[in-house]
């Protein structure tokens, strides 16, 4: 396996591991070919190639950000989707991706929401329609691809800002695993020591 990260507290499965308290669920995979059609370095190039890679289907780009990864530059985004096993509620899914100049290998974790849905969402509209905001502040355009419209909106309400507010929800877990688990992803030497990620 070209990569490693903590896996205290989880269980084994089928898949990778998942979280027996929340059903989270996280794996690794590689792959050969590249990643990314543009840079890793140009970050504004990149967070819109992820927003123009989602618009043919049904998800949105929540985030996007370069991080190291033991040592290496990898691309964080997060996404969410519709739930695979009801027709409501969304799953929201942080990949953290390590790419060198024939592969790359990352890490995933999927966070869905629970049997009710839409609470946070619901709760930051009514906040901002009591403080007078225009509701339609709550899905302003994307703020990586202004002119594109992402089948799923974006929405004030994912923002990091409201996660202290909604500590259990889906997203605000996700936001507080990817803190603490990538400080201990380590990648395999031999993966570590391919040429470095480019475009050609």
């Amino acid at each position: 396996m070209d990569l490693t990260y903590d896996t205290s507290g989880l269980v084994p499965s089928e898949d990778g591991w998942y979280d027996p308290a929340t059903s989270d669920q996280f794996w690794v995979s590689h792959a050969r070919g590249a990643y990314l059609s543009v840079p890793l370095d140009d970050l504004s190039a990149v967070r819109r190639a992820l927003v123009e890679t989602v618009l043919n289907r049904r998800a949105g780009v929540i985030e996007a950000f370069v991080v190291g990864v033991d040592a290496l530059p990898g691309l964080l985004y997060v996404v969410k989707v519709p739930k695979a096993d009801t027709r409501q509620g969304l799953t929201f899914i942080a990949s953290i991706v390590v790419p060198r100049a024939y592969s790359y290998t990352m890490l995933c974790g999927a966070f869905a929401e629970g049997p009710t849905t839409g609470i946070r969402e619901s709760m930051v509209l009514h906040e901002l329609l009591a403080a007078g905001d225009a509701s339609s502040e709550m899905w302003p355009r994307h703020p990586y691809a202004p002119d594109l419209e992402p089948r799923i909106p974006y929405s004030i309400a994912d923002e990091i800002s409201w996660d202290k507010r909604f500590p259990d929800h889906p997203l605000s877990r996700l936001r507080r695993w990817v803190a603490r688990v990538t400080p201990t992803i380590r990648i395999e030497q031999r993966f570590a020591a391919l040429p470095p990620f480019s475009v050609r």
